[in-house]
């Protein structure tokens, strides 16, 4: 499932599930400890950090998880 978001960007399932940010009892192995969901299906991106960019940081875009559930930030 991909989801469309502001427009017609698209995003990693994450960015609408409540398990996104551990809080009140919610959270996944990623958000928790960034281990990866086992039965995730996801492409590993990779994303610069620091202010000028000059890391790399372990990401992923997630297509599906088992873990989903809907009521992201924007909810």
């Amino acid at each position: 499932m991909l989801i469309k978001r502001r427009g017609n960007a698209v995003a990693s399932l994450c960015w609408d599930c409540k398990n996104a940010v551990p809080q009140g009892g919610h959270g996944c192995s990623w958000s928790e400890r960034f281990k990866p969901v086992p039965g995730w299906d996801a492409e590993r991106r990779d994303i610069s950090t620091g202010p000028k960019k000059e890391g790399m940081t372990e990401s992923y875009f997630v297509y599906r998880c088992p873990e989903f559930e809907r009521g992201g930030a924007d909810d």
